[in-house]
């Protein structure tokens, strides 16, 4: 189990903000999308995001690490995309703080820990 860094979190409350929101807007009469299918899809694309998130922190195996960085990028982004598709853009701008975490966390792995945990 590797060091959680301020990256890991910053994805963490991103995701969990767009979780809140998708379920929010779900049940909510007023936000246009209640009951929606994609509103669901969304929901669930953000569990998977955080879902994702505990495999990276807690693997050993560098292999698994890379693949699920790669998964939670592209997550955060199609979950945008279903956002903005959805206009509901607060999970927009959840997930597209999601995503430059996710980005930061590949692109700088000594800053976020990653490549220290994967020798470890």
């Amino acid at each position: 189990m590797r060091r959680v860094e301020w990256a890991d979190v910053l994805l963490t409350a991103a995701a969990a903000a767009g979780l809140y929101v998708s379920i929010r807007n779900y049940f909510d009469r007023l936000s246009g999308i209640q009951g929606e299918p994609g509103t669901l899809l969304v929901i669930v694309a953000c569990g998977l995001l955080l879902f994702g998130l505990a495999v990276t922190v807690t693997t050993t195996s560098r292999g698994v690490l890379v693949t699920f960085q790669w998964l939670i990028l592209l997550g955060a982004v199609l979950t945008a995309l279903a956002g903005w598709f959805l206009m509901s853009w607060t999970l927009t701008v959840a997930m597209v703080v999601a995503t430059g975490a996710q980005i930061l966390r590949i692109a700088l792995p000594e800053l976020t820990g990653i490549r220290r945990a994967a020798r470890a």
